[in-house]
């Protein structure tokens, strides 16, 4: 395999592949670091995966000017993008406060258009030319999975009714979910619950924004990767960090400044618990039933 990707990188970049390196991390497609005679450094993903629709989502990253790799080339089957030079470490205080504010533009940038047409090139920051829908003007992957991205006026039904309920079906119909698990998530009172959120201005989210997917570099973050975009609450994104939680407290105090959020931290902690039950159910579907234990204890605190 590794040679025909070798002959077919060489034909789509006019460029000779003096060193090709497989990396860790792909759990859908293989993923190489490939050194180009010329010196140019890039990353491969080869096999399944969505390309044409993460290279788009990447495009769409930079045109919201925020850090990415540039798409190099992409077809059905492959993706090659600029390789960003990084550090393996988990990040300091200045890299951390230095992403809040990367995150926190991201979340006010709104490329000219609505969740129902095209993107284009040209973002906005104006809180008046927010999206006045959620979702966006295609359907985004997330990992293998496809989200529902058809544009809803309604924040707590586009998240209900787009997010939580396909993957609770889908989960049961692969035997990963407890029956009273996907019962209380069905009941959960998200009108009530999320209140707080029923008027949230649509933000441009990461979608899939955990340590892994944030590459820093001399105290800076280098690189947004595998992003998984649409218009949300941006709390979404702060709830999948704090998740999986490798950033320190100065990230989240700092996008606090950055975003002018005035969310208390109780209401901070709901939409954490809130929102890391779509993540979950995502590991549910992927990875299995060990993840319903997390899901259990979220849903105890909302019975």
């Amino acid at each position: 395999m590794r040679s025909v990707l070798r002959a077919r990188l060489e034909r789509s970049l006019n460029s000779s592949v003096c060193n090709l390196h497989p990396l860790g991390g792909g759990c859908i497609s293989n993923v190489y670091r490939a050194t180009l005679v010329d010196g140019r450094r890039l990353v491969v993903k080869y096999g399944a995966g969505q390309f044409p629709l993460e290279a788009r989502m990447l495009e769409d990253l930079a045109a919201a000017r925020a850090p990415c790799p540039e798409v190099l080339y992409v077809d059905a089957d492959m993706l090659a993008i600029d390789w960003v030079a990084h550090e393996p470490s988990t990040s300091g205080k200045q890299a951390a406060r230095d992403a809040a504010r990367v995150v926190a533009r991201l979340h006010r940038a709104v490329l000219s258009s609505s969740p129902s047409s095209s993107p284009s090139s040209s973002p906005s920051s104006s809180p008046s030319s927010s999206p006045s829908f959620f979702g966006y003007a295609y359907d985004t992957p997330l990992g293998s999975l496809l989200q529902d991205n058809r544009a809803n006026a309604s924040w707590i039904a586009f998240y209900r009714d787009q997010r939580l309920l396909p993957l609770v079906r889908a989960c049961w119909d692969e035997g990963q979910l407890e029956p009273e698990l996907a019962r209380a998530i069905r009941e959960l009172p998200l009108e009530g619950l999320l209140a707080h959120r029923a008027c949230v201005r649509p933000a441009l989210l990461h979608g899939d924004l955990w340590r892994g997917n944030m590459l820093f570099s001399n105290g800076r973050l280098a690189a947004l990767i595998d992003p998984a975009l649409y218009y949300g609450d941006p709390q979404v994104d702060c709830a999948m960090l704090r998740l999986f939680p490798a950033l320190c407290d100065d990230f989240f105090s700092a996008y606090r400044e950055a975003a002018g959020s005035l969310l208390s931290r109780e209401e901070e902690r709901l939409c954490d618990d809130l929102y890391a039950l779509y993540p979950l159910l995502v590991h549910c579907l992927l990875f299995g039933r060990r993840y319903n234990a997390s899901l259990a204890r979220v849903l105890h605190r909302y019975r």
